[in-house]
Order: structure tokens, then sequence, then C-alpha cells
């Protein structure tokens, strides 16, 4: 039988987003159903058998984001993948463990502790993939504390696995301006950072290394408020493949 080119012209998607306060938890997220069928007749590629105009899809699925904390000093992100589909042959009728299809796409947590004038982080992210690669994780450990006027913070982190998806804007705490420690390189990254204020004035230096790839980037950024709605930011990057100077103007309303 001719093969005929498919061409999926129905597709009905119903989106639901919602955004619920609890105690302690905040869960947003949203719920689309799509359905499809075939226009024509014909043979799908690597098909043994023809189809008529039969409905190929009706799958409905739910991306549920929790975000909350457990105390004043521990947060934590969990993003859920919840779907079924009616049409879907076997294994792909719902979610299966260790796929794109996994039940829980996401989980990070972070943590504070102070002792004295130190104040400690560490952090956990893991992220589910397909059945061909296996899961990222990524470990995070930071401390901070405040000589005079200056705070010095200093870093690691591990990617272990497969390089990780950003977390929000990479909050991982060896993450640069121009460099996101999720997708930098598999293995190990160290940050310092020093930072000040000076009246209206913002200044920070820092310096972090990726040893995967044997990357690095300094900065400098400076932040400058004119008005409560006007500030100014400059921002020098120096990286392994290059330099950049960044100025920008911002108005808040």
């Amino acid at each position: 039988m001719k093969k005929t080119n498919i061409t999926l012209s129905i597709a009905l998607a119903a989106v639901f987003s919602s955004s619920v306060a609890f105690a302690e938890a905040e869960v947003t997220g949203k719920i689309v159903h799509e359905s499809a069928k075939f226009t024509n007749s014909g043979t799908t590629i690597g098909a043994a058998s023809s189809h008529g105009k039969d409905v190929m899809k009706t799958e409905t699925s739910a991306r549920i984001y929790i975000d909350g904390e457990v105390n004043d000093a521990t947060t934590y992100h969990v993003e859920l993948n919840v779907m079924t589909d009616s049409k879907g042959i076997g294994k792909y009728d719902g979610n299966e463990a260790d796929t794109q299809r996994d039940a829980i796409r996401e989980a990070y947590i972070d943590t504070v502790a102070t002792f004295g004038s130190i104040e400690l982080s560490a952090q956990f992210v893991n992220t589910d993939f397909d059945e061909n690669k296996e899961d990222s994780k990524i470990y995070g450990i930071k401390a901070s504390t405040k000589l005079a006027n200056i705070e010095i913070t200093v870093a690691a982190a591990e990617v272990k696995d497969v390089l990780g998806t950003s977390v929000g804007a990479d909050s991982i705490y060896t993450s640069m301006w121009n460099s996101f420690a999720s997708d930098q390189s598999i293995g190990k990254s160290s940050l310092i950072s020093l930072s000040t204020k000076i009246a209206g004035l913002s200044l920070t230096t820092a310096y972090a290394n990726y040893e995967g790839i044997d990357n690095y980037e300094g900065n400098v950024i400076a932040e400058y408020s004119l008005s409560d709605t006007l500030g100014l930011t400059g921002v020098y990057t120096d990286t392994d493949k290059e330099e950049a100077l960044e100025v920008m103007a911002t108005y808040s309303f």
C-alpha cells in the first residue's frame, strides 16, 4: 500500500492553570488535554498495517509545581508530570519510571544553618531524563561570612552522571553571570565571591572554575540606584573563551 503523509489537522487542547497557596507551600500548574485523529487512511512510517480515519491520541497531562518551606531555613521545589493516554500502546499509555514520562521530573532542596558569623548552605537537585540517560544529580555547599563591610562567599558543587537542567535562572551555588553550573560540565566546580555596599553602590567580584571542561569565569558587577525606580548595572566578565562588558539601565514601576 502506498504510504500517505499524515498531517495532524485536529488538535483540541484545553489548558487549565492554577495557583493554590497552602500554609507553607504553593502549588501551581496546568492541565492539558490533547485529542488528534487521522484525516485520511494510510500507513504510518514503520507500521505493519494501515489505519483508517482513527483517533490516534487522547492524552490528558498535568504539570504540577510545588514550592514551599519546611522551616525558615529550608526550601524545596518539586515538579510532577502526571499523564494518561487511552490510545497509547502498551507502556506509552501513562507514566513510566526513568523515562520522560516519569511522574517526578525534578526535585530540589536548599537548606541553611548559622554558626556564629558563618552561614552554611547545602542543596541537592535531581532531574529525570529519558531511558537513554541516567538521571542528573547535583550537590552543592556554600559558606558565607562578613568581615567589616565585606561579605565573603565560598562554594563548591558537583554534577554527577549527566548535565542537569537549569533550576530557575540556575541557582546552583557555583553559577556565574554567564556560566550556569548545571550545564557547564560533569564534575566539580568551585567559586569565591567578595561583595560590599557603599552608599547606593553595590560591588561584587567573583571567580568560578569548572574542572570538567577546564572552564572558568571571573566577573565584576557594579549596581547603582539613582532613585527608587531607576538603576544602573555594569558587568565585566572574563571567561576562557571571551571578555565582555555589559551596561544596563533598569526602570521599575
